[in-house]
């Protein structure tokens, strides 16, 4: 599975994070850069260190059920490619696929009836602008209280609250595709 950061909506020249289940292998996590078409992975040594720097897998699993693949990824600033800088807006792509080795992804599906066709975000999002919510101390099981969507499973509202305005930062539909795209449904 990977994430793509892109300008556009065509997934050209921009960062893609993978995290990969090879065959006989561990899952691993790596960055990756979009070339046309084509998917170029880091070689130089200044690049695997910004990788090794830059990004972190915390769990992976893939079963039955789906694959989740949880990572932390710190926010680039401009001087490595494979690094995406997080703090500005990007249309973001969710695609999954094949991966017979854990640094080189396989073409993912390029028509949209596929299943392994790319999620593609219908206008751009800065996922590095973080909105906290508070919770209330009662919690998500007090009377009343209702989720405001099914991603929202801590984040209760009073059955009687008007809902919020959609988040500039996720859609409803780009949450609903993350939650999916993680592998738990």
């Amino acid at each position: 599975m990977a994430v793509g950061f892109s300008n556009d909506d065509s997934m050209g020249s921009d960062a893609v994070t993978q995290c990969t289940f090879p065959p006989g292998a561990q899952p691993s996590v790596h960055f990756s850069y979009n070339v046309g078409k084509s998917n170029v992975v880091p070689l130089s040594e200044a690049d695997q260190a910004a990788e090794k720097q830059n990004l972190k897998l915390i769990h992976a699993h893939k079963g039955d059920d789906g694959m989740y693949c949880h990572f932390r990824q710190r926010s680039g600033n401009g001087e490595n490619r494979f690094v995406p800088y997080l703090n500005q807006k990007h249309h973001i792509f969710l695609a999954r696929g094949i991966a017979k080795d854990p640094r080189v992804l396989d073409m993912h599906a390029l028509s949209s009836d596929s299943p392994n066709f790319p999620y593609i975000s219908d206008k751009k999002i800065n996922v590095g602008d973080v909105k906290k919510r508070e919770v209330p101390a009662e919690g998500p099981s007090a009377p009343g209280a209702v989720l405001s969507n099914i991603n929202d499973t801590a984040q209760p509202k009073s059955a009687a609250e008007p809902a919020e305005p959609e988040s500039e930062s996720l859609s409803r539909q780009t949450k609903y595709w993350l939650f999916r795209f993680h592998g738990i449904v």
